[in-house]
């Protein structure tokens, strides 16, 4: 649990494909604002998974402990798991130790965009030392996606989606640190439902996840209006933005038909799965369809607060406004200051409040 709390939740991203935390979040509004406290029990570059997936089996299914290797390549990994998805088709994840994929940099098997000159892989006993011996037990076209060794960890840790069943959809979310073969990337991603509905390109994330460590995240979200590239998505970590509020702006609609506005919200997902015992805590969350918003903190301005906490307004006019006070896990004998920010995400300055 954060400092000051009483509860958390959590997942292991490692235990199925598509994990995610607390579902979605409904909002009717141009704007939406959510703070949270969370904890990544795992390290990124140690919890990516590495799988391949093959086709035209000859043989036995590979079992966990068997070494697989690249006829050509000579690449080999070691089977943790398989799934079937068919006859004689599959998906062979590996160890996240042992043979050559594992190496750094990573010697992979080969795959091939033309899926009919994927490369034959075959499976082995494990000798003790993770080499193969004997003869192969069954061979398989390894790669038949054109991925050849896909080393994945997608993880997205906030997206927003427009209505579901509605077509031109859009979805925008960051792939915090962001694993596969070619190294680890954090970005703000955009997707759309129609070739002709792009509206941004993807954003560079400066912000790099924090293993073992309870961050504060927040997200300030405002769509834009119709044929006004005036769109704004911010990410700050622990009082660091990923980029100015105004820095980057988008289109949110395509040149024809609109596409519905962002109205849900979904927080932590890893899709494709991710090494066992992947955990991530999840402490508390704040979502408000609005940036007016009061926040307590250590620092006597605001550009300086890494330990931001939201309070719960229970009351809100121009001339007056009542919360509920959380202090989390701020120290009640230290130095406290009140921020209070209005719609447009100007922030008062600091009012010392012990």
């Amino acid at each position: 649990m954060a400092p000051g709390s009483e509860y958390a939740i959590r997942a292991d991203f490692g235990a199925s494909d598509n994990t995610s935390i607390l579902g979605r979040v409904d909002f009717d509004s141009d704007r939406v604002y959510f703070w949270r406290k969370s904890l990544d029990a795992f390290d990124a570059s140690k919890a990516a998974i590495l799988r391949i997936r093959f086709t035209g089996l000859s043989g036995p299914l590979p079992i966990p402990g068997q070494v697989i290797k690249g006829v050509e390549s000579g690449a080999t990994g070691i089977v943790a798991s398989v799934k079937s998805t068919g006859p004689g088709k599959g998906d062979i994840i590996f160890k996240p130790e042992g043979g050559t994929i594992n190496y750094t940099p990573r010697i992979l098997m080969i795959g091939n965009p033309d899926p009919s000159k994927a490369e034959l892989i075959s499976s082995y006993e494990n000798d003790g030392s993770d080499n193969p011996t004997g003869s192969p037990i069954a061979t398989m076209k390894g790669g038949a996606d054109g991925w050849g060794t896909f080393v994945s960890f997608n993880n997205k840790i906030w997206r927003l989606w427009s209505d579901f069943g509605t077509s031109y959809r859009h979805n925008t979310y960051i792939a915090f640190a962001f694993v596969n073969q070619f190294g680890t990337t954090s970005a703000l991603t955009n997707e759309y439902g129609d070739p002709t509905s792009f509206y941004i390109e993807n954003w560079t994330n400066k912000l790099q996840q924090k293993p073992f460590e309870w961050t504060i995240q927040e997200v300030l979200h405002q769509s834009s209006t119709i044929g006004e590239k005036n769109g704004l998505t911010q990410f700050i970590q622990d009082g660091i933005p990923a980029w100015g509020l105004k820095e980057k702006t988008f289109d949110h609609f395509a040149l024809s038909t609109p596409a519905k506005r962002y109205s849900q919200l979904f927080q932590f997902q890893v899709s494709n799965g991710a090494q066992p015992n992947t955990w991530r805590y999840m402490d508390s969350l704040y979502v408000d369809d609005t940036w007016h918003r009061v926040i307590l903190c250590s620092s006597p301005t605001f550009a300086s607060c890494s330990d931001r906490e939201i309070q719960l307004p229970t009351f809100w006019i121009d001339a007056k406004i009542q919360v509920k006070i959380r202090l989390g896990g701020l120290d009640i004998d230290g130095p406290i200051y009140l921020y209070v920010f209005d719609a447009e995400n100007n922030t008062s300055e600091g009012f010392k409040v012990n």
